[in-house]
């Protein structure tokens, strides 16, 4: 769906990759699956937004993903429209020029 609208992306296959990704590469945008183990070293190695992505949460868990340095969350199945708006409000916020492609 990212390349769909014009983003270039990276995956990461585990929590580990992931830190190592962000220590290496400077990212405009973590967008990180919460069923992704160990997610908070992930928040805590990222100096780059964070947003979420869950099927679904509580109240106490949207807290506990705030709490560890996520700035936004998307439920899933993720609409392109909803993804297309994170994209804007956090690569905008970064300064960053996004044209979302049709």
């Amino acid at each position: 769906m990212l390349k769909s609208v014009g983003v270039c992306a990276d995956a990461a296959a585990d929590s580990r990759q992931a830190v190592e990704m962000l220590r290496l590469l400077a990212y405009d945008l973590v967008l990180m699956d919460c069923g992704m183990p160990d997610m908070e070293s992930i928040a805590a190695a990222a100096r780059t937004p964070i947003v979420a992505m869950t099927a679904g949460f509580s109240g106490a868990e949207h807290d506990l993903l705030m709490e560890n340095g996520t700035r936004d969350i998307l439920l899933k199945p993720v609409p392109r429209l909803a993804l297309e708006a994170v994209l804007r409000k956090w690569l905008t916020q970064r300064n960053e020029v996004i044209s979302i492609s049709a």
